[in-house]
């Protein structure tokens, strides 16, 4: 029977930048589970991290590909027919995606490409305050990332977070577990499981609906849309204990600033971290969508689910 759609023909071949990474390994995990007879290419920035990479997939095809080194980037997506492009907060976006997409018209061979950006749609960096897009980080330079993509005639997707990742929140362990206190900024945005956000991903490489090449899908889980406030008080509700706030410049970054700093590699990661949190509370408001669900065929988890799975890891005699 024929689609009524555009039919993409099921790729062979798929190359993942980051594929040790916290959402990279999601979408190489699921695809080895859904789709074993697809080629996985796995990248690296460094040959340190080909090493960690080598010891979690043993017997997978590892290389490694940084975006700042052109010369690395060819060997890597030779004959790749998909690629999944994530990048470092931080990251010259300019250099890296004039590199990525210079080195994937060479080869030729990508059909569909996934970037994985972050910020809300319609918006633009222009509007950002001044000492944000001095400071840099991945909410502005994405804005960057696209428009070269976007103009490099290459067959790509975006899949755009419109969300925080849940587990974002393990961050807070330490003062939650000292002072039954979460320690974050003000914030208000949607939530996601990165499992889901991973599955969601490698789902639309599966896909062989041909519109999804150009489109631009932003995803949470559909129902999560918390304040800090409201964060708290759900940890509240499934420690059955109660949680506090605090939401002040001074409590995280002296909670977080030198572990932000180190994890990022740059000494202004967490001002970056608290100005633009504190620009998204203030300026922008994000819809809730049903795209992960569609695509998952299930409804996403939702954080109090998460929660009362890794409870144990927050506050392990609470409740």
């Amino acid at each position: 029977m024929s689609k009524d759609y555009p039919v993409k023909a099921p790729l062979a071949s798929i190359a993942l930048f980051g594929a040790g990474g916290r959402i990279s390994r999601h979408v190489v995990d699921y695809l080895r589970y859904k789709a074993p007879h697809i080629r996985l290419r796995l990248l690296a920035s460094s040959e340190e991290s080909r090493a960690g990479l080598q010891k979690m997939y043993p017997d997978g095809d590892i290389m490694v590909a940084n975006y700042l080194d052109r010369a690395s980037l060819g060997p890597a997506l030779d004959g790749m027919e998909g690629v999944f492009v994530i990048t470092p907060s931080g990251l010259d976006e300019q250099t890296a995606m004039d590199h990525f997409a210079d080195a994937a018209r060479q080869a030729g061979s990508a059909r569909h490409i996934i970037r994985l950006v972050g910020y809300a749609p319609e918006t633009t960096p222009d509007a950002m305050p001044a000492r944000l897009l001095e400071l840099g980080g991945d909410g502005d330079q994405h804005y960057t990332a696209k428009a070269i993509l976007q103009a490099s005639g290459l067959p790509v997707t975006y899949i755009n977070l419109g969300a925080s990742l849940m587990d974002n929140l393990l961050f807070t362990v330490g003062a939650l577990q000292r002072s039954h206190t979460l320690i974050w900024p003000q914030r208000h945005v949607p939530l996601m499981d990165g499992r889901d956000l991973g599955e969601v991903i490698a789902r639309v490489f599966l896909s062989d609906d041909a519109r999804h090449i150009g489109s631009f899908h932003t995803v949470n889980n559909g129902y999560d849309y918390p304040t800090t406030k409201e964060l708290a008080q759900i940890m509240s509700d499934v420690f059955m204990t109660p949680i506090g706030s605090d939401t002040s410049w001074e409590s995280f970054s002296a909670e977080y600033g030198a572990m932000i700093n180190a994890r990022w590699g740059r000494d202004t990661e967490v001002e970056y971290r608290f100005k633009h949190f504190q620009y998204e509370h203030d300026h922008l408001l994000w819809c809730l969508n049903s795209f992960a669900e569609t695509i998952l065929g299930r409804r996403p988890n939702t954080f109090r689910s998460w929660l009362q799975e890794h409870r144990g890891l927050f506050l392990p005699d609470a409740g």
